[in-house]
């Protein structure tokens, strides 16, 4: 709303003309990024006196409550607020025509639950997508092994030991991998940068930036390195392999 109206100018003191009726903007909602884009508030005194001006009665009432997580929790505050308005309003608790309440916490768990799963696709998808990075890098190992055969059995016939070969190969794949990983993931958050940049590409209201978390490029960062060194398995095994006095014949 605040984009859509005042193109992102600060709005405070800002007036909106509303039928006939004129405001002062006092104050900016943060909170819910849907709600906050597509709403504005008023005194309740003053939308009585506008809009209910036969009736001082409330009939509709939207609560928000901070720590409570849970169904039961949510249910014992419900029993609580039906016994504090049964008592104000002399009713009986117990009479469900007297007042209507409508618990939301099913359906945010609801939604959570698809968050939830769509978090679980995504993260299925960039492991599966670093498996097949993982798997090329391996690949492209077992190549330069394998040009390398004479290399490799010149260094076991000189005295090289099984742990010296095993940790230039295992070096050489980590350095390759970390590499190439460190500059995709770079480029990544460079094109988040330059998305979140462009005007108009997020919908009006939502100001939520598109970009990866801190702790998700650690992850990153922490699967690439583990995947360095499990790319260099097969290839450090084949070349360990290799005979000195067959690898010295090849051509």
């Amino acid at each position: 709303m605040q984009s859509l109206l005042f193109k992102g100018a600060d709005p405070l003191g800002a007036r909106i003309k509303l039928d006939s009726t004129v405001f002062t903007v006092v104050g900016v909602y943060k909170g819910d990024a849907q709600r906050s884009s597509s709403s504005c508030y008023i005194p309740l005194t003053t939308g009585q006196l506008l809009y209910n001006a036969n009736s001082p009665e409330v009939n509709n009432a939207i609560i928000t409550i901070k720590g409570v997580h849970t169904t039961e929790a949510m249910k014992e505050f419900e029993k609580r607020v039906i016994r504090r308005l049964s008592a104000e309003h002399h009713f009986a608790p117990d009479d469900e025509s007297a007042i209507w309440l409508d618990n939301t916490m099913e359906t945010y768990k609801n939604f959570m639950m698809v968050f939830a799963g769509i978090n679980v696709f995504v993260w299925i998808i960039g492991l599966g997508t670093l498996l097949a990075g993982i798997v090329g890098v391996s690949n492209i190992m077992l190549v330069l092994v394998k040009e390398r055969t004479q290399e490799i059995g010149i260094r076991r016939a000189i005295g090289a030991s099984p742990r010296s070969i095993i940790a230039q190969i295992l070096s050489e794949s980590f350095a390759l991998t970390l590499t190439a990983g460190i500059f995709g993931l770079s480029a990544g958050v460079w094109v988040l940068s330059v998305a979140d940049s462009i005007p108009g590409l997020k919908p009006d209201g939502i100001d939520v930036p598109i970009q990866i978390g801190f702790s998700t490029g650690v992850i990153a960062l922490a699967i690439l390195v583990a995947g360095s060194l499990l790319a260099g398995i097969i290839p450090a095994v084949r070349a360990l392999s290799i005979k000195a006095v067959d690898a010295i014949r090849e051509e």
